[in-house]
């Protein structure tokens, strides 16, 4: 179940291509990524696709069934001087849920489509003196909306908001010794609402 992430970029480092795939143990479940990003003029434009295939079953039935998700994503970044810039991402998401035996020919296939979009305004003086080791403040405060489109319609509502911030404090203490201190936080708000869980990875 390991990442396997590839990269490129040319000799100025204005064009970066990364790659990367993660395939589970039953060959069943499975994750793709791809990322392109042009840094040549002074406003960074780029372009991302994710697929990632799982398997699932619903509690208390032999029901199973394989749900293929789907990303194109878009960003631009503009500049505001040094160390502070505003990004644009703007992108269409589509999950496609197949059914499979002993009931799957007995249930049509589900497709859902949304349209995802987030800008955000990033502050970074931060160095990196070395591997690891981070000098500086850091922060963004950030805007997601996300809508459901397409003919299936839900009773709940199309639209999701979600408004946050994560701000990051890198101190020196001694040589390679740093502190860190970081604060983040998140609310979301419209006719669907995030589920937030503590934990997990960050990239």
């Amino acid at each position: 179940n390991g990442l396997v992430k590839v990269g490129v970029s040319d000799l100025m480092e204005d064009i970066h291509l990364t790659g990367a795939f993660r395939i589970g143990s039953g060959l069943r479940d499975n994750e793709w990524f791809m990322n392109y990003q042009n840094l040549r003029r002074r406003v960074d434009w780029g372009g991302s696709y994710y697929r990632n295939v799982q398997e699932f079953g619903f509690n208390g039935s032999n029901l199973t069934a394989r749900q293929f998700t789907n990303l194109y994503q878009a960003n631009v970044s503009y500049p505001l001087n040094e160390v502070r810039r505003l990004a644009l991402k703007t992108g269409y998401r589509r999950d496609k849920n197949v059914f499979l035996s002993p009931f799957g020919l007995e249930i049509p296939n589900e497709t859902e489509q949304y349209s995802v979009s987030s800008i955000e305004f990033v502050h970074d003086n931060t160095l990196n003196p070395e591997n690891n080791i981070w000098e500086g403040f850091r922060g963004k405060v950030f805007f997601d909306y996300n809508a459901q489109i397409g003919k299936k319609k839900t009773s709940l509502g199309r639209n999701t908001f979600n408004v946050g911030f994560d701000v990051r404090n890198y101190y020196p203490i001694y040589r390679n010794m740093i502190w860190a201190v970081r604060a983040g936080g998140d609310f979301s708000f419209g006719n669907q609402k995030l589920v937030y869980f503590l934990g997990g990875t960050d990239g």
